[in-house]
C-alpha cells in the first residue's frame, strides 16, 4: 500500500485492530503500529504495520516459521529489531 492518504491509513488500523492483542501477547513483541514503512534508514511514502521485537527470533515458532503474515488485509507487515521505551 504506497498511498497514506487518511483511508488507507484508517483501513489498516481497523486491521491491526483485529489482531494486535493476539500479537502483543506474543512473548517478546513489544509494540504493533500502522507506520510508514523504512527504506534505506529513512522512513518512506508506503504504508505498513510494524511489529517491534526484542530479537527477530521472538517473531519465529520453534519451527522457524513466522508468527506472523507477510501482509495484513493488503497491507505489508514488517518485523523489525527494537527496544523497551525508557523513561528519562
Amino acid at each position: 500500500m504506497t498511498n497514506l492518504d487518511p483511508e488507507n491509513v484508517r483501513m489498516a488500523q481497523v486491521a491491526l485492530d483485529k489482531v494486535a492483542r493476539v500479537w502483543t501477547s506474543f512473548p517478546g513483541v513489544i509494540s504493533v503500529e500502522v507506520a510508514r514503512r523504512w527504506k534505506d534508514g529513512a522512513p518512506g511514502d508506503e504504508l505498513g504495520i510494524r511489529i517491534t521485537v526484542e530479537d527477530t527470533a521472538c517473531a519465529r515458532d520453534e519451527a522457524g516459521n513466522s508468527l506472523f503474515p507477510q501482509q495484513l488485509e493488503g497491507t505489508p507487515v514488517d518485523i523489525v529489531k527494537g527496544g523497551q521505551p525508557s523513561l528519562e
